[in-house]
C-alpha cells in the first residue's frame, strides 16, 4: 500500500545519520544495537529493566572520536549493564566456537540457522537502534535461550556442574518472580487509586484536564513504544498535539514527557532541564508522567503560531510513509 516508501525509509535509517537534530553515525547505530541486544537478552532471562548502558558516541566533530556518558543514575545500575553485554558476547563466541568445532553434521546446521537467524534480528535492530521498543526483543527470545545453553553446557568441565546450572536456573526464575510481583503491585496500585489500568488513556485523561484549563497546545514525548499510542488517545479527543522533541519553546503549552516508572524515569526527563522545570510528579500504575514548565530564558514566543490541526482521523503526513493497522491492510 506505501509503494515501497517504507523499504526506502527502513534503508536511509541505516545508511544516513539521524534527524531531529541527532548526528549518529552507521558506527554509532551497529555500537548502539549491539548493546541494545544485550540489555534485551537481560531482560528477557531476568526481567529486570533498571540496567543501564554507558552510551558511546563516536561521531563528535570536536573533542575525542569516542566519547563514553554515563549519568549518576547511570552508574548505580551500570554493572547490570556490564553483565548483560559480558554474557550476550560470550554466548556469540561460544556459538561460533561450537560451530567450528561441530563434527555433527545435524547440529552444525541448527547452529548455523542460529547464526543467521542472529545476523539478521541485528540487522534490523540497526536503524532502530535508538528506538528500539522492548516488544522487538521477541525477535530473539529462540535465540537467547540457545545461546544461554551453550553456555551453560561449556560449564561441564566443572565439577558439580548440574548443582551450578541448578542454582543458576532457580536463581533466574527468582528474579523473574520478583519482576512480576514488582509489576503486578504497581497495577494493584493503580487499581486502588480508582483509575484504569489501560496506561495511555489514563495518562490522556490527564492532559485533557491540562488542555481544558488553558486550551493550549499539548506537547509530549515519551519511549517510542508509547508516544504514538498516547497521542493518537489525544487527538481522538480533538486535542491539538506536537510532539515534543525539537519542538521550540512557548510560554502557552502543555508541556508532558511520560515514561516507563523505573529508575531511568529521572535521568530521561533530565534531558529537559535546560529548557523545564519540572512542576509536577504523578505516577499512574507502571508509568510516570512529568509535567513541565517552560524557563523565561528559554521562551521563544507567547504560542506557536501556526497551530496543529486537530486529528481525530488518520491525516496523511507529506513524506512519512503512512502506516497501516492489519485490519487496513487486508481490507
Amino acid at each position: 500500500k506505501t509503494q515501497g516508501a517504507n523499504t526506502k525509509e527502513f534503508f536511509k535509517a541505516i545508511t544516513e545519520k539521524s534527524s531531529k537534530g541527532e548526528s549518529h553515525t552507521l558506527i554509532d547505530k551497529v555500537v548502539r544495537a549491539y548493546m541494545e541486544s544485550a540489555r534485551g537478552s537481560m531482560l528477557i532471562l531476568t526481567g529486570q529493566e533498571q540496567m543501564e548502558i554507558p552510551s558511546i558516541n563516536f561521531s563528535k566533530d570536536n573533542g575525542p572520536s569516542v566519547e563514553f556518558k554515563c549519568a549518576e543514575k547511570c552508574q548505580k545500575n551500570v554493572w547490570l549493564g556490564i553483565i548483560a553485554i559480558v554474557g550476550y558476547s560470550l554466548g556469540i563466541a561460544l556459538l561460533v566456537f561450537r560451530f567450528i568445532k561441530e563434527k555433527n553434521a545435524g547440529r552444525k546446521n541448527v547452529l548455523l540457522i542460529v547464526g543467521i537467524w542472529l545476523f539478521l534480528v541485528s540487522g534490523l535492530y540497526v536503524p532502530l537502534a535508538f528506538a528500539l521498543s522492548p516488544r522487538f526483543f521477541l525477535l530473539l527470545v529462540p535465540i537467547l535461550f540457545v545461546l544461554f545453553g551453550i553456555i551453560l553446557e561449556s560449564g561441564k568441565v566443572w565439577k558439580n556442574w548440574i548443582i551450578i546450572i541448578a542454582a543458576v536456573i532457580v536463581f533466574l526464575v527468582a528474579l523473574n518472580v520478583i519482576a512480576v510481583q514488582t509489576r503486578f503491585s504497581q497495577l494493584a496500585g493503580a487499581i486502588k487509586g480508582k483509575v484504569e489500568t489501560t496506561s495511555d488513556r489514563i495518562l490522556t485523561d490527564y492532559m485533557e484536564n491540562s488542555y481544558k484549563e488553558n486550551g493550549a497546545i499539548v506537547y509530549l514525548n515519551s519511549e517510542p513504544f508509547y508516544r504514538r499510542s498516547i497521542l493518537y488517545h489525544v487527538g481522538r479527543r480533538g486535542i491539538p498535539y506536537e510532539d515534543l522533541r525539537g519542538a521550540k519553546v512557548y510560554r502557552k503549552g502543555n508541556y508532558f514527557t511520560a515514561y516507563v516508572n523505573n529508575s531511568s524515569a529521572d535521568k530521561k526527563v533530565g534531558k529537559y532541564s535546560d529548557n523545564f522545570n519540572v512542576v509536577e510528579k504523578r505516577e499512574f500504575g507502571t508509568m510516570i508522567v512529568f509535567k513541565l514548565s517552560p524557563k523565561e530564558s528559554s521562551i521563544v514566543a507567547e504560542e506557536q503560531a501556526i497551530k496543529p490541526q486537530k486529528k481525530k482521523k488518520k491525516v496523511h503526513t507529506p513524506g512519512v510513509p503512512d502506516r497501516y493497522t492489519w485490519n487496513e491492510i487486508f481490507n
